[in-house]
């Protein structure tokens, strides 16, 4: 069987080029498939506003889990690594030139753990027994212990 007409006056270049333009379609329809369904908010049958997303980042981030935060933040956004991490970090970063803008009650047990710790001159273990008592993320246990050890000089 002969072939049309018409294929004999395409150069082959140009089948080519159309060839690859349709594959490349078909590719990019399949990764956009594919990242539906790792979506986490598409449980919930609706997609959920930014609030939902950024508050769940937040508890995410209160429990430590920084890489669980700018993971579920990039499922959710489709944002890229880069700017995930940007929107999670922006979110831990203390508010104001004072610290945290947030700041979490100790009981005065845990208060006096800590306190007890930082006269010692062991920090570290502050710091650790801060988040311990508060679940709060590290650079906010860091502010904090600081601000406390500032407060008691």
């Amino acid at each position: 069987m002969d072939a049309p007409s018409w294929i004999s006056q395409v150069p082959f270049a140009g089948l080519v080029a159309a060839g690859l333009f349709i594959a490349g379609l078909v590719v990019r329809a399949l990764w956009r498939a594919g990242r539906a369904t790792h979506d986490p908010l598409a449980a919930t049958g609706s997609r959920a506003s930014s609030g939902d997303v950024m508050d769940e980042v937040s508890r995410l981030l209160a429990a430590g889990r920084k890489v669980e935060a700018v993971r579920f933040y990039r499922d959710a956004t489709g944002a890229g690594l880069k700017e995930s991490l940007q929107a999670v970090s922006a979110l831990e970063r203390p508010s104001g030139p004072g610290g945290s803008g947030t700041e979490v009650a100790l009981s005065e047990q845990a208060r006096t753990q800590v306190l007890g710790l930082i006269t010692r001159g062991r920090k570290i273990e502050a710091i650790k027994a801060y988040r311990d008592a508060t679940g709060v993320g590290l650079a906010q246990a860091k502010d904090s212990v600081e601000r406390l050890a500032r407060s008691e000089t």
